[in-house]
Formats: structure tokens, sequence, C-alpha cells
């Protein structure tokens, strides 16, 4: 194929009216896609991605400490928050998740764009006895097509899945509570087994006082060897009671190091003592605060709008159609005959098809029926918000009974019990028992305050965001404030 100076002139020509064509090809994803916000909160992302990811549209939540935590800090007296700080910023699953956001967020880009156009060759007039022999076809057909879907499809299209990337970052967020109950619960226990630990080793100092006053009267003829035997049966359940404990305090000390990538017999600092607290808050402001910081809202809502967009975009595609414009160059092959160019333009009908409406119908269910999953999710959050927070006023109300009645009256009785047996010839069965009595209430109120911790863990996850607290005072609870 020889190029004259008149067909490069008419190249020319052709590249000068492709030039709409191709200007609108370029420009159409600017016009027809709105580009993602980007959004000022989304604390739930590492800073890398914070940039990628649009934030679930609620009041910012408890923001987890993520600063990295030192073994040597590890080894230390720990409190709470540096147990959750230390396994939060350890935890490879959030930073999973947050690539799954950035993931939608590219796909929500590329969702606005225009499909890829089409380049078409064509060999025209080719004779059946020589169909393959490129030189004796009369003309070869070059063009360019390019698809134009409705405008609304592809900004609602991107819209939708910057909404689901938002329902994305939601459920994030509600997996880093997850991952903070954890942290506590764990963390509690620990403190639970040195709390019981610490009242163990107070009662068999007590015993063993109990053991030397009567090995003294029996050095005086004023015991008998049934005294020492019955206080050895209760030093060696005692010691039991002490491996046991210890053994739950090793067990979740392993969970710990696990979570935290550590090996299992890795050195833990002791844990900090925590005062009793009650919420300063009441039941309605705690369910006020759940409603306006859950993360699961927040993600149902996102799906709810995205929902929302599929059905404007189902609707768009039902009442606009879908277009082509294409553009060919033909380059002649027989000697006398121009090369030619030719323009083509295709549409679709959808108002002749029932399948745009059925889906629109389809997309609208699907939006209904998000928006009914919120109100469902709206109650169960309030139940869950309201069986907490009685959990806690009850595991307070116990603790400030057994502080304030039990513990006392405990006390009085083993020091009754004690002057009785050093002063007169009675034998040590009063005496033992009232020890006995006191140790049944210094671990019940030893696993209340637990108890009451552990609760108020529930509590805070089923807000999102810690409540306020005051110190627990015995006679406010009592008296039911």
């Amino acid at each position: 194929m020889h190029l004259s100076l008149a067909r490069l002139a008419r190249l020319a020509r052709l590249a000068r009216l492709a030039r709409p064509l191709l200007a609108l090809t370029l420009a159409a994803p600017l016009s027809c896609a709105r580009p993602a916000p980007r959004s000022p909160s989304t604390e739930a992302l590492p800073a890398a991605d914070r940039d990628a990811a649009p934030a679930a549209d609620h009041d910012a939540a408890h923001a987890v400490d993520r600063r990295p935590v030192s073994d040597d800090d590890l080894r230390g007296e720990l409190d709470e928050l540096t147990v959750v700080r230390a396994i939060v910023s350890r935890s490879p699953s959030l930073s999973a998740h947050a690539h799954r956001v950035r993931s939608i967020v590219a796909s929500a880009r590329a969702a606005g764009a225009l499909p890829p156009p089409t380049a078409m060759v064509t060999l025209w007039q080719a004779p059946l006895h020589t169909p393959f022999v490129y030189g004796d076809s009369a003309m070869l057909m070059v063009g360019i097509e390019q698809m134009f879907p409705p405008g609304a499809a592809l900004s609602g299209e991107t819209r939708a899945m910057e909404e689901d990337a938002r329902a994305h970052v939601a459920m994030m967020q509600a997996h880093e509570r997850d991952l903070v109950l954890r942290a506590t619960r764990l963390f509690l226990d620990y403190r639970a087994a040195a709390r019981r630990e610490r009242v163990l080793a107070r009662q068999r100092a007590l015993v063993t006082s109990l053991e030397g006053a009567a090995r003294a009267r029996l050095s005086t003829g004023g015991s008998v060897l049934s005294d020492l035997a019955r206080i050895e049966v209760d030093a060696a359940k005692l010691d039991g009671e002490v491996v046991a404990t210890g053994d739950d305090k090793a067990r979740a000390r392993a969970e710990i190091n696990a979570l935290l990538g550590r090996p299992q017999g890795a050195e833990l600092g002791p844990p900090a003592e925590h005062a009793p607290e009650v919420p300063a808050a009441t039941v309605d402001e705690a369910l006020a605060l759940a409603r306006r910081t859950r993360h699961e809202l927040a993600a149902g809502r996102a799906m709810e709008r995205r929902e929302g967009e599929r059905a404007q975009i189902a609707e768009a595609i039902g009442s606009r159609p879908t277009f082509s414009v294409g553009l060919v160059y033909g380059l002649s092959r027989q000697s006398g005959m121009p090369d030619t160019w030719g323009a083509s333009f295709s549409t679709t009908l959808p108002w002749l098809s029932s399948a745009p409406a059925a889906q629109a119908e389809a997309a609208r269910s699907a939006r209904e029926g998000a928006r009914l999953d919120v109100d469902a999710l709206s109650l169960d959050i309030d139940r869950e918000v309201a069986e907490a927070y009685g959990r806690v006023t009850a595991a307070a109300r116990r603790v400030a009974i057994l502080r304030t009645r039990v513990e006392p009256a405990t006390a009085r009785a083993v020091e009754a019990a004690r002057a009785g047996y050093v002063a007169g010839p009675g034998d040590v069965m009063p005496w033992l028992d009232a020890l006995r009595g006191r140790l049944d209430v210094s671990l019940a109120l030893a696993d209340g305050e637990s108890a009451l911790e552990r609760a108020f863990a529930d509590l805070d996850r089923t807000t999102a965001k810690p409540l306020p607290r005051r110190p627990l005072s015995d006679e406010e609870v009592l008296r039911g404030r």
C-alpha cells in the first residue's frame, strides 16, 4: 500500500474530525461521575488510608489509642488501657479491614468512568475464492466506538460504592470495638485472678495464725490434736485454691501474649488495682449515646443510602437510553477508489423491555429492606444497652452490700471467735468457721468487683463510646440512686 500526499492530507482531515469524539470520550468521566468527597474523619483507618476512604457519617466514636507499647511497658504495672492499646496496635485484622476499604474506594472511582472504547478492524469485499489473501480485498475499515451509559447511572454507581465504603469503615470500627472488648475481658480475667490470689494470701496468713495459737495451746495441754487436724485440712484446701487461681492467671496471661504476638510464657507485669465505679450517666443518656455512636447503625444507614442510589440507577437505566458513537476510516485497496470515512450511532430502547422496570422494583424493595434493617437494629441496640446497664447496676448493688454489711459482720465474727478461743478453753471450731465465712465473703466481694468491671466493659461495647464514670458510693447504691 502506497501512501500518496493526497492520502496523507485526507488522514489529517480525518484526525481533525475525530478530535471532538476523542475529547468527548476523555472528558465524559469527569462530567458523568461525581468525585468521591474527602471526609474529615476517618479515625479508624491508619494514616496511610485516611485520604482514600470516606468515613461513616456519625459522631466520631471513642478513638482507641494506637501508639505502640514496648515490651518494657508490659513488664511494669499494667492497667487496662495499656493492654488494650498494645493489642489493638499489634492487630493485623484492622489493617486488613483498611485495605478492603481502600479497594472499595478504588472500585468506586472506576465505576464512575466510561467503559473503554472499542477498536474495530474490518476487511471488506474479500473474494470467496481467495478469502485469506489480504491484497485481494477491496477495503480495510479501521474505527473506534464509544458507549455512553446514562450519566445518572455512572454517578449513581460511584455514590453507591462510596456508601459501601462508608459501611465498611463503620464495620471496621465495630470490629475494633469487639477487639477492645476482647482485650479488656482478658485483662479483667488477669486482674480477677490476681485479686483472688491476694484474698487467698490473706486467708492463708489468718489460718497460719490460728494454727500457731492451736499449737501453743496444745503445748500447755489446752487443746487436742483434732483441732490441728481440722486446721491442716483448711490449709490444704487453701493451697489447692491458690494453685487453681494461679492456673487461671497463667491462662489469661497466655491469651494476652497470644494476641500480642509474644511467647505465651512471656513476662507480664502485675495488674494495677482499680476501685469500683458506677455510671455517671442515666440509662436514657446511655441509650442516646448508643443511637448516636454505634457503628452498626452507621453501617446500616450507609447501606440504606447505597440501595437508594442503586434504585435511582435502575430507574435511570429504565428511562434513559444508552447510546454508542463510532468513527470509521476506510483504506481503499483498489486503485481509483478513494479512501472513505463514516460515523455510526446506536441506542438502546429501554421503553420496549420490561426488564429495567423489574430491576428498578427490585432495587426499591432492597432499599426498603435496608431501612427496616436499621429500624430493627435500633431496637436490638436499645435492648443491649438496657440489659448491660441493668447488669452494671445489679453488680454495683451487690458489691455495695458486701462491702457495707456482710464483710464488716464477718470481720466482727472472726474477731469475736478469736478472742473467745484465746481467752477460754473452747475448741477451735468457732474460730475456724468464722474464718471460712470470711473467706467466702472476701472471695464473693473480689468476684463481685470483677463482675462489675466485666459488666462495665460490656456496657462500653453497647454504647461504642465509654460512659462517664464516678467512684462507687455504697450509700447511694443502696438507696437505689
